[in-house]
């Protein structure tokens, strides 16, 4: 029995898994809309704190704990990502932490 029909099989799910895994990876990238002029005047601040900000900016209403679900990390580290906005001067909290809003200031 030849294994070459195999093989193409084989073949063929690797390059699925290439191409699947690879749009993975570049979906957990930093997208290109924060400005290059932002990113360099906050140099030190890291991939994740600028995925909390572009999610602030797009729902200025949303909490910590949805933050977190929607970017697959923890409420208390994005809490964490958030004090780093606010410490930067990125962001402000606006009302009060039930009803209140995120103002992006940048």
């Amino acid at each position: 029995m030849s294994l070459l029909p195999f093989a193409s099989l084989a073949n063929r799910f690797f390059l699925h898994f290439v191409e699947t895994t690879s749009r993975l990876l570049s979906l957990q990238k930093v997208p290109s809309k924060v400005p290059n002029k932002l990113k360099l005047k906050f140099p030190d601040l890291s991939d994740a704190v600028w995925c909390v900000y572009l999610k602030i900016k797009e729902n200025p209403h949303t909490s910590a704990e949805e933050l977190g679900i929607a970017l697959n990390i923890t409420g208390r580290m994005v809490r964490k990502h958030i004090a780093t906005l606010r410490e930067a001067g990125l962001i402000e909290r606006i009302g009060s932490p039930k009803s209140g809003y995120w103002n992006v200031k940048k």
